[in-house]
C-alpha cells in the first residue's frame, strides 16, 4: 500500500436507492459501538463543519462540490439553517452593533 489510501471491501457499483448505503453505514457505526445514524446525518455534519472552517465563498463552493452538490445553494439551503433571530445577530455583528 506504500502509505496510500486504498479501497478495501468496497465496489464501485451504483445503487438504485439508499437502502444498501444506509445498511453499510449503520452496520459500520454499530460495529464501532456508536449509535446508528444515516449517511444523510454524516453529510449534514460535514456541511456544518465545512461552514465553520471555510473562510471564503470559493472555499464553501469547493466544500459543497466535495459533498456532491452541483450548486452551493443546495448546501446552504438544506444543511446550514439560520433562524430569523440568528440572522439578526449576524447582521448586527457585521454592521458593528453587536
Amino acid at each position: 500500500m506504500n502509505g496510500q489510501f486504498a479501497a478495501i471491501g468496497f465496489e464501485r457499483v451504483g445503487y438504485s436507492g439508499t437502502a444498501k448505503l444506509n445498511a453499510v453505514v449503520g452496520d459500520t457505526v454499530a460495529a464501532a459501538h456508536l449509535p446508528r445514524f444515516t449517511p444523510h446525518a454524516i453529510r449534514k455534519t460535514l456541511a456544518l463543519f465545512g461552514d465553520d472552517i471555510c473562510a471564503t465563498l470559493e472555499e464553501r463552493k469547493a466544500w459543497s462540490m466535495n459533498l456532491g452538490h452541483e450548486h452551493l445553494t443546495t448546501m446552504a439551503n438544506n444543511y446550514i439553517p439560520v433562524s430569523r433571530e440568528r440572522q439578526g445577530e449576524l447582521i448586527r455583528k457585521l454592521s458593528g452593533h453587536s
